[in-house]
């Protein structure tokens, strides 16, 4: 098992080098080099004591671009991004974190939510072949492919129009966050059924169902234990990235609501070149979803032996 979280772990850590360093780079071709232009001037290399922000803000970008790059990777591992220009020069970190709360809990709550209404329609959908299979199926896939900037100006218009309940601009209280989760889970809820409900409909046509139905247990029992554990490896493979992509947000959902969550202040960076913002913010949210899919491979692995030896 150590050997395979190990491998795992390898894996997580040079995907995330290679997703920091394609930004890094990649954001020189994307951005123009217009005089006065904070990310040219990051990029190019401002003169010698000179910085982004303050003056005493660490996060120099000077020299040739592989020592810019170096240095970089020296401060990103320490957590260090420099001042955010469209921040008021503030921490990057800072403002990061303060953002990411409000990211972070609209996240975990349309988790729960999406896991609470997909899995066990999934499970519902396999095991009751016919009516039921089909409108659950049909929802999910609806659900799924609905655009969420769509869903969310179409919640937002029945909120003012028609059912005046919840507010539609922000003001941090618990009542803002029902429209986003919704619009959250649901796509996500739609994407857990679909992937359970093949999952299970692939064990219930193993040899070992029928075996353990032939022997005279209860169709409970054998759900249970034959049917539910072998399948959920294949659904915590799909949890992992549920979380992940819920816990880094949606850039559309957050700027649809007003949410002051992390996405809509990534936008914000990129309309202002902000580059230490971009690649603080790229970098968290790589982080995450890395994170999100490593737990799932390991729960994965520890439930299924296949899956640590490569088999499966």
């Amino acid at each position: 098992m150590l050997a395979y979280v190990f491998r795992r772990l390898l894996w997580t850590i040079s995907t995330l080098w290679l997703a920091i360093t394609i930004t890094f780079f990649g954001l020189g071709a994307a951005f123009d080099r217009a005089e006065g232009n904070a990310f040219s001037e990051a990029l190019n290399g401002p003169q010698r004591g000179s910085s982004f922000g303050a003056p005493e803000d660490p996060f120099v970008f000077e020299g040739p671009p592989h020592e810019q790059y170096l240095r970089f990777l020296a401060d990103a591992v320490r957590l260090d991004w420099g001042a955010s220009v469209s921040n008021d020069n503030r921490a990057t970190t800072d403002v990061l974190v303060e953002t990411f709360r409000v990211t972070a809990g609209m996240g975990l709550l349309a988790f729960l939510l999406a896991t609470a209404l997909g899995i066990p329609l999934g499970v519902l959908a396999a095991t009751r072949r016919g009516w039921a299979d089909r409108l659950i199926s049909s929802g999910a896939t609806l659900a799924y492919s609905f655009p969420s900037l769509v869903l969310a100006i179409l919640l937002l218009a029945l909120s003012v129009r028609t059912i005046p309940v919840f507010p539609i601009t922000w003001n941090g209280e618990w009542d803002n966050y029902p429209l986003p989760i919704s619009v959250l889970a649901l796509s996500s809820g739609g994407y857990l059924a679909r992937v359970t409900r093949v999952a299970v409909i692939d064990v219930l046509g193993q040899d070992y169902v029928r075996t353990a139905r032939s022997r005279g247990l209860g169709e409970g029992v054998v759900r249970r234990r034959h049917v539910l554990a072998n399948a959920m490896p294949t659904i915590l493979g799909a949890l992992g990235p549920t979380l992940g992509l819920l816990l880094a947000g949606s850039l559309l959902v957050e700027y649809a609501f007003g949410a002051p969550g992390t996405g809509k202040l990534l936008l914000d960076g990129f309309a202002e070149r902000d580059y230490p913002l971009i690649l603080a913010g790229v970098s968290l949210y790589t982080t995450l979803v890395l994170l999100a899919n490593l737990a799932a491979d390991v729960a994965a692995g520890l439930a299924d032996p296949r899956i640590r030896a490569g088999t499966r």
